[in-house]
């Protein structure tokens, strides 16, 4: 009957229960499942994942200031670390995968307003505070957006008030594919 006011219905077929005479527990764990994955696919459409981490992390207590410190520590040592490594400098801030430790990360975060995204963009790019939220803004807020834009955009110049690509290497097609996921 409600499916008939809905515009899309999503309808588990959960069959008999375990437990004769207990009608939620499988209807209640199949409905669990089905919300956590509709709102996982949002939390990746919006662009809050990066990697297997939901990085998008509102730091406000001492609770999600480990998890957001957690986060940042294994986002900013990822695999393709040296593919961003070759493209910043040490005088331009970026510190390398190796680097990323504890007091980093907190360091970076107290940095970033607490902001675990921005914290991220300024590690991984070497970005300022201003210039992370930038790229974010310009991102919608997609993390993995916002720092290829930060990768490429170092390679860009302004020529009479167009951007025109610098003469770079080219990425290989499975460093830029890695790059932009």
């Amino acid at each position: 009957v409600l499916e008939k006011a809905a515009h899309y219905a999503v309808v588990t077929e959960v069959g008999p229960e375990v437990i004769s005479g207990s009608t939620r527990m499988k209807a209640g764990t199949a409905q669990k499942m089905v919300l956590n994955m509709l709102s996982t696919g949002v939390m990746i459409r919006l662009g809050y994942v990066y990697g297997n981490l939901m990085i998008n992390v509102h730091v406000k207590n001492k609770k999600l200031l480990e998890r957001g410190l957690t986060i940042l520590q294994l986002a900013a040592a990822t695999d393709d670390s040296d593919a961003i490594r070759t493209r910043r400098t040490a005088a331009r801030g970026y510190v390398g995968a190796a680097e990323i430790n504890r007091d980093t990360a907190v360091q970076a975060l107290r940095a970033a307003h607490n902001s675990v995204p921005v914290a991220l963009l300024m590690l991984r790019c070497g970005l300022t505070r201003e210039a992370a939220i930038g790229a974010l803004k310009s991102a919608a807020g997609d993390v993995r957006e916002a720092m290829a834009n930060a990768i490429i955009g170092h390679r860009t110049q302004s020529v009479k008030g167009r951007v025109v690509p610098r003469k770079a290497k080219k990425l290989t097609n499975q460093r830029s594919a890695r790059l932009t996921r």
